[in-house]
């Protein structure tokens, strides 16, 4: 793995350097594996800038959230689908859709952005951006990401 991540630095930085004056990276701006971006960003895996919560989603069949109607967002792949009357979640999130009709139909956001007291049902990822990335961008690199797939 090492030397793998080497081989695309060395790559990177070879045509970062055979690139320098190129007009298409502006003062203020480095060209790295992944493109050109401000000189004062890093690129890293997404686990560093992240942490995966999806151990702690608990889905609940329809039949059982009847019972507990509430006040609570209950989320699934592609927003909300119900409320309940208890939470999982209580804090600023990235939910990420991971099946369903959406993933082909993109008729809604499939990364979306929640905050507060909510529970989440095993159709969506929970990423918890780590104090050092903002979660706008984080949530808008993943719709940039799927438009792109």
């Amino acid at each position: 793995m090492n030397n793998e991540k080497h081989k695309v630095e060395e790559s990177a930085t070879h045509y970062q350097l055979s690139t320098l004056n190129s007009p298409l990276v502006k003062e203020g701006y480095k060209l790295t594996e992944v493109g050109v971006i401000p000189e004062d960003w890093d690129v890293c895996p997404l686990g560093e800038a992240v942490e995966f919560m999806d151990g702690k989603r608990k889905p609940v069949k329809k039949s059982d959230r009847e019972k507990m109607k509430g006040v609570y967002p209950y989320y699934g792949a592609s927003g909300i689908v119900d409320y309940v009357n208890d939470y999982i979640f209580n804090d600023e999130l990235i939910l990420l859709g991971e099946d369903g009709e959406n993933i082909l139909s993109r008729s809604t956001r499939l990364a979306f952005r929640v905050n507060g007291k909510i529970w989440v049902n095993n159709h969506a990822h929970i990423l918890k951006p780590n104090d050092d990335f903002e979660i706008g961008y984080l949530c808008d690199f993943w719709k940039v990401l799927i438009i792109a797939y």
